[in-house]
């Protein structure tokens, strides 16, 4: 610290400074950094070495803020993804207890009538199969449909749905590397307590095993009016090696 030509203080940066300026020169140096006027005479060296100091903390406080909302620009496009995969393809085949007790005949359920989507001749198992991800999909609109069909079958274009009335099923194994494999709709009921409807599914296996892989793709169609918005469970039933 050193006095100027005018006798006011001189207060740089530096933690050595033992002496602060005077309460005016503090509030001009600052109001006269941030307005770009003149500051008085007797604040004019001080300021000169303040506003640096200014400039730097400005930086570092815009330098953390961008960082900042960088951060959580990412946490959210992350939490938009994971909530946009997860709406995708479930393989969970685990239900609530609730949805437990209602397949297991513990509490009332009424069955859904469906019937089978024609998925075309070149949807098949054994030798040929369409290779893709195992995943189960509930699909109630066009769009929808075909992007969940690009992901189980990308090699093929999406068969005809008419979604103005029907709400689409669909369920698609894993690849085995040797079949043949088939999956079933053993039912589909809706809880009477929850109103969560449970697609019951089955895995049958044949024998004797052949020696080419296998994967089986089955879509079923249900009454809009009786799937309504209710949650959709799947419930895997034990596996059937089939004679």
């Amino acid at each position: 610290m050193h006095r100027t030509a005018s006798g006011t203080a001189d207060v740089g940066c530096s933690p050595r400074s033992s002496r602060l300026p005077r309460r005016d020169c503090v509030d001009t140096m600052t109001f006269d950094f941030i307005s770009a006027r003149p500051a008085p005479a007797g604040c004019v060296a001080a300021n000169t070495r303040i506003a640096p100091c200014w400039a730097a903390a400005r930086v570092a406080i815009s330098v953390l803020l961008f960082f900042a909302f960088a951060a959580c620009q990412r946490a959210g496009a992350n939490g938009a993804l994971e909530s946009e995969e997860g709406s995708r393809l479930s393989v969970d085949a685990s239900p609530s207890s609730a949805a437990d007790s209602c397949h297991r005949g513990r509490e009332s359920s009424h069955a859904i009538p469906f019937s089978a989507v024609d998925l075309g001749s070149r949807v098949h198992g054994g030798v040929g199969y369409i290779p893709g991800p195992q995943g189960r999909a509930v699909v109630r609109s066009e769009s929808e449909w075909k992007r969940v069909w690009r992901e189980l079958v990308d090699t093929l274009p999406a068969p005809a749905v008419n979604f103005r009335d029907s709400v689409v099923v669909i369920a698609a194994t894993r690849e085995f590397t040797n079949g043949p494999y088939r999956i079933e709709y053993v039912d589909i009921r809706q809880c009477g307590g929850d109103g969560d409807v449970l697609v019951l599914l089955r895995l049958h296996g044949g024998s004797p095993r052949q020696d080419y892989g296998d994967r089986s793709i089955r879509a079923v169609e249900l009454a809009r009016s009786a799937m309504g918005d209710h949650v959709v469970r799947f419930v895997d039933l034990p596996d059937v090696n089939d004679p």
